[in-house]
């Protein structure tokens, strides 16, 4: 998941959280939250409530990396699972294998 989707997940749930709540449960710089708000605006996919807060109007394009890098990270998960159980040689290739998925990345 991307920054911007982790804000925007946290804003549905939240939608009067000011940007310090925001950064506070999200983890993202202040700086950040407050770019991803005024370009979220500029394009119409959140609005500013009265009371301070955001309304999520639009969701962001799903960004297609971020589906690709779990895939990649849940692949390698499961080869670093197998390397344990393996002989040495076994291991030589799962080694390759992980090479290049996170060569992917």
């Amino acid at each position: 998941m991307t920054l911007k989707e982790k804000m925007f997940e946290y804003l549905r749930e939240n939608p009067k959280a000011p940007h310090k709540e925001i950064v506070e449960n999200t983890g993202i710089p202040y700086d950040v939250v407050k770019t991803y708000i005024c370009r979220a605006k500029q394009k119409g996919e959140i609005k500013e409530l009265e009371d301070g807060g955001y309304e999520v109007i639009k969701e962001p394009p799903v960004e297609k990396s971020s589906y690709k890098k779990e895939i990649v990270m849940e692949m390698i998960e499961i080869y670093r699972e197998d390397f344990k159980n393996t002989t040495p040689t076994e291991r030589v290739g799962i080694g390759k294998e992980i090479t290049k998925l996170l060569e992917k990345l």
